[in-house]
């Protein structure tokens, strides 16, 4: 049995039969991941809830009541599959509950948060060096590692200026890792412009998220 919590549709509230169960899906460096898909498996009874987080990495989900249950947590982001096995149980009591639980991990595609660009450019912001750093120590560490960085852009703008802003700026990232010693076959660029949206373009912190440099590991 398969149920869908859209939360951009409705408020959902924990009732007398039902407990609201707030999840909360971060990377290894509490950053929270977004828009990911994520779905609840209850055992025994093999229900299965599903969500999405939103744009502070939270999803909530409406849980049965009866006390001990194993939950099964699927992460899907971007193609990119994580599972967790968490056992809590959940009073019979009538009344609210509320549960917040958080799943941490290290996904294969990952979105260089600190990483900027000057407005309508592909020069770096001195503040993106110190991820950038993280990066190139990464690939350094292992040798075999090839990466694809992904370059995005907000709506604003004609759709072929920002496809080609958006590889010069992933290009843009790839020279630096060049430039320190990481061997040029081991980096594939690829510009999206502002066509895969992780946020609204109708306000400037929706677009502040949309611009947004990705690392997609192709191999460890």
């Amino acid at each position: 049995m398969v149920h869908n919590a859209l939360q951009a549709q409705r408020k959902l509230k924990a009732s007398n039969d039902s407990a609201l169960v707030s999840v909360k899906v971060m990377d290894l460096q509490d950053h929270p991941i977004l828009f990911a898909d994520l779905e609840v498996t209850l055992s025994p009874t093999n229900t299965k809830i599903k969500s999405k987080t939103n744009n502070k990495g939270v999803a909530e989900f409406l849980m049965p009541r009866p006390g001990n249950l194993t939950y099964s947590f699927i992460v899907d982001y971007r193609g990119d599959h994580h599972s967790w096995d968490r056992q809590f149980k959940i009073p019979q009591d009538k009344g609210a509950y509320d549960l917040s639980v958080k799943l941490k991990y290290e996904p294969k595609h990952v979105v260089l948060y600190e990483v900027a660009f000057d407005p309508n450019s592909a020069h770096l912001k001195e503040s993106s060096d110190r991820e950038l750093r993280d990066l190139l120590e990464l690939m350094s560490d292992k040798p075999h590692m090839q990466i694809e960085i992904l370059g995005h852009t907000d709506s604003i703008g004609s759709i072929e200026h920002n496809m080609k802003l958006s590889l010069e700026r992933a290009n843009a990232i790839k020279q630096y890792l060049v430039d320190g010693g990481i061997q040029e076959h081991r980096i594939k660029t690829s510009g999206h412009g502002p066509l895969v949206p992780i946020d609204t373009n109708t306000t400037e912190e929706g677009r502040a998220r949309n611009r947004r440099i990705e690392v997609k590991v192709l191999k460890e």
